[in-house]
């Protein structure tokens, strides 16, 4: 169970929207401690532990709003398969045309010659979404293709570098329901519901009444999704690789079962994910 989320506006950040970003990244952390990580529309970075204890944590804000940006997607993990005390083996990952964060955990792939010798089963995502992005020219059409290389559960961004555009997907899974809240400008999305109140910095009482809350709703499962200088809308569906029984058995063989790495959050108004 790690965290994923994202802040995209129509304008640079201002300290505003900066500490907005900040807030989010701050509250994925309950997601998953072993390493987090982010875009910021030019680079990436990311490392291993948790974003508290790191010596960045009070620099986020500053580096936000001197980079120029309006784009800001993170990451935070909770591992599974591969160390997280190896840095290439965290969130988010570089291929090419695109950078990549996941929710989730991939039971089985396709085979193919890992080059990068990234043991985190997420790159596997990755990889085949690039692989058919270069044969189908499109993204939309490279996700509906990537996705049938690989089976598990997952919620995903994915950033085209050259569009400057992210794509937000899903499977039909509580733990995997993403949310996101859209306002005049900006969108802001996160794994649960809590962490979009959090980034608003909603007073603890108020968190009690819908109608003091931002207006959060949850992505649609099979749903594409476009966001970009802070709209976001619906581009299309793509239909999960059916999960073999086989694939399951192993996984479990090899990594434990499946339970244990998607424990419920608690989140707001008494709500579980």
């Amino acid at each position: 169970m790690c965290g994923i989320g994202g802040v995209s506006t129509s304008s640079p950040f201002t300290e505003k929207e900066a500490t907005i970003c900040w807030r989010l990244l701050d509250s994925l952390q309950r997601r998953g401690r072993d390493a987090w990580g982010y875009f910021d529309g030019t680079m990436v970075y990311k490392e291993p532990g948790a974003f508290d204890e790191s010596v960045r944590y009070d620099m986020l804000v500053d580096d936000l709003v001197g980079a120029g940006t309006n784009i800001f997607l993170c990451h935070t993990r909770m591992a599974t398969q591969g160390d997280p005390e190896i840095n290439k083996n965290n969130h988010p990952f570089e291929l090419m045309d695109f950078v990549f964060a996941h929710n989730g955990v991939l039971y089985y792939s396709d085979p193919f010659e890992n080059e990068w010798t990234i043991e985190t089963d997420s790159f596997w995502m990755l990889y085949w979404i690039q692989r058919e992005y270069e044969r189908l020219g499109d993204v939309v059409e490279a996700i509906r293709a990537g996705v049938s290389h690989v089976s598990g559960m997952y919620a995903c961004w994915l950033h085209k570098r050259a569009e400057k555009t992210t794509y937000l997907f899903r499977i039909k899974n509580p733990i995997m329901e993403t949310h996101y809240w859209r306002g005049e400008g900006m969108a802001v999305f996160g794994s649960d519901l809590l962490s979009i109140v959090d980034s608003f910095a909603v007073p603890r009482l108020a968190r009690r009444f819908r109608f003091l809350t931002p207006d959060v709703k949850a992505l649609k499962p099979r749903t594409i999704y476009k966001l970009r200088r802070g709209m976001l809308e619906e581009d299309g569906t793509f239909e999960p690789r059916h999960l073999g029984v086989m694939n399951l058995m192993d996984f479990e063989r090899r990594q434990g079962h499946l339970l244990r790495y998607h424990m419920p959050v608690v989140s707001g108004r008494g709500l579980k994910n």
